[in-house]
């Protein structure tokens, strides 16, 4: 009987050529533990994504979607293709620096009640990227604004210390950023994939709440990284992005909270981003006070419908 291959590493493309030739570069440079298959479902692209793959990574299995399906949809489109005991979902604006796959395989292995694994991420300089987060809540929603406040003064002053935040153990979380997860490709059809409701965003977040429901955990592994070149292949403030995340959010309140309970979320969203503006207006010097501020105004635009 053909054993079967450790990893299918699926990756989901959009005009994103250049990253995503680094990004199997560094897989196939660092990889060597585990036996592994690569797949990459292309949506769409227009700058040449496909005529790189096929000319430089002739054993990459190739899917050609004729239409931008979004994040969802398109890792779906792997289910029927991938031959791997674990798959690994993979942004391709990741950079893998030493042979974490195998490391994270391994670890998976041998903790059977994990349903999602997940590295550190860290952005290209080596410093901490959020890499996890709590569900969407009201609760979560009212913290976090109260946390941004209170962060001023170390944001304006640049106190704010990335050795610390690298030491954070691992440990079982509500979710995982979906720019690197691995999971067992039994559990991951089982369970039908992500939602194709979501376009991107919170397509991750769904998943992982689907899979708690089951009694499964998602857990954050801080002794691996992957470095993830965060908004490499978009703007980090910008329309599209703010009206996707929002739409998103949206989407997730109406399937596992209901329309009432997210309603009352838009509702705190506006009135904190208000405060957020009125108190940020005062501090635009700083660059990513800016940034904070600049997506708040989006959020405004997008909840009031300013901007369809």
């Amino acid at each position: 009987m053909k054993k079967k291959i450790d990893v299918s590493i699926v990756v989901v493309s959009w005009n994103t050529k250049e990253i995503l030739y680094n990004c199997l570069k560094s897989i196939k440079k660092y990889t060597k533990g585990i036996s592994y298959e690569i797949v990459v479902v292309d949506n769409n692209s227009l700058d040449g994504t496909c005529e790189m793959i096929k000319k430089e990574f002739k054993e990459v299995i190739l899917i050609e979607s004729n239409e931008n399906l979004g994040f969802a949809k398109g890792n779906n489109l792997a289910i029927n293709v991938i031959d791997g005991e674990y798959i690994l979902l993979l942004n391709p604006d990741t950079l893998l620096t030493y042979d974490v796959l195998t490391s994270l395989y391994n670890y998976a292995r041998i903790n059977k009640k994990i349903g999602i694994l997940s590295p550190r991420l860290l952005n290209e300089d080596g410093t901490f990227q959020s890499s996890y987060s709590a569900f969407p809540s009201i609760k979560e929603l009212v913290r976090y604004n109260i946390v941004c406040v209170l962060k001023i003064p170390f944001v304006i002053f640049n106190k704010i210390d990335n050795i610390k935040r690298l030491k954070i153990s691992s440990k079982e979380v509500d979710w995982v950023r979906g720019a690197a997860m691995l999971m067992s490709c039994e559990l991951f059809k089982d369970i039908n994939g992500f939602d194709e409701r979501f376009f991107m965003y919170n397509e991750d977040a769904d998943l992982c709440y689907r899979l708690k429901k089951r009694g499964y955990k998602v857990f954050y592994k801080s002794d691996d990284t992957v470095v993830h070149l965060y908004n490499k292949s978009g703007k980090q403030v910008n329309l599209f992005r703010e009206r996707n995340v929002h739409m998103a959010l949206a989407l997730f309140f109406k399937i596992h909270n209901g329309v009432v309970y997210g309603k009352i979320y838009v509702i705190l969203e506006a009135l904190f981003s208000v405060i957020n503006v009125i108190l940020f207006t005062p501090l635009l010097f700083n660059k990513r006070i800016k940034s904070i501020f600049m997506e708040n105004i989006l959020k405004l635009k997008i909840i009031f419908g300013n901007v369809r």
